[in-house]
């Protein structure tokens, strides 16, 4: 401690801490957050930790993550006033199979201690440019799984995905600039949802 170091049993104490402080949180909001929050939590546990540590094995790391996701967004729902029915099928199937598609781009940056350690992630079994093109593909599928053919939502959808890929395969390109395109985009569907929501529910 006297060289600011912290413990490993400081470290679980503060976890386990303010995972108790927010399931509680969650808990004072409304119990259909606090059973969100749970589960969440515990899908992110089963994708880091051990004994199960799911990041290790291609599409399942990342659809993980993707349902992950869609408790976020169902929780929104649920805060707003609404109820999980009104959440249209095909935007839960559009975030689970984009995100579990666009989401192997964290695995660009870490291909060498991948190697190295055994694990076998999508860039280390394929290498960067298959990669590269599953990750724009979780761009440029969105129209198709939504089913909303917007001429202007396809031209969108192609270019962030035309970046994604040259994010992927370029030397200097940054795991930081796929989740500026990645929340860019969602601003953008966002902006167009008035449009889309007129097919899509």
């Amino acid at each position: 401690m006297s060289e600011g170091k912290i413990s490993l049993a400081e470290t679980e104490f503060a976890a386990g801490l303010l995972l108790l402080l927010g399931l509680l949180s969650a808990l004072l909001v409304d119990y259909k957050i606090l059973v969100l929050f749970s589960i969440f939590t515990a899908l992110y546990w089963i994708y880091s930790s051990p004994p199960a540590r799911l990041k290790r094995f291609p599409f399942l790391a990342t659809f993980v993550i993707a349902s992950a996701s869609l408790t976020l967004l169902i929780a929104g729902l649920i805060l707003s006033g609404d109820t999980i029915t009104e959440l249209p099928p095909r935007l839960v199937v559009a975030i689970l199979v984009c995100f579990t598609l666009s989401f192997n781009a964290k695995d660009i940056k870490d291909i060498r201690q991948d190697k190295a350690e055994g694990i076998k992630t999508l860039p280390v079994i394929w290498g960067k440019k298959i990669t590269a093109i599953i990750i724009a593909m979780g761009f440029v599928t969105v129209p198709l799984l939504l089913q909303v053919f917007n001429p202007l939502l396809i031209i969108i959808s192609l270019i962030f995905g035309s970046m994604a890929y040259i994010n992927t395969i370029h030397p200097k390109g940054k795991e930081r600039n796929f989740f500026i395109l990645y929340y860019a985009f969602i601003l953008i569907i966002f902006i167009l949802a008035p449009w889309i929501t007129r097919t899509l529910f």
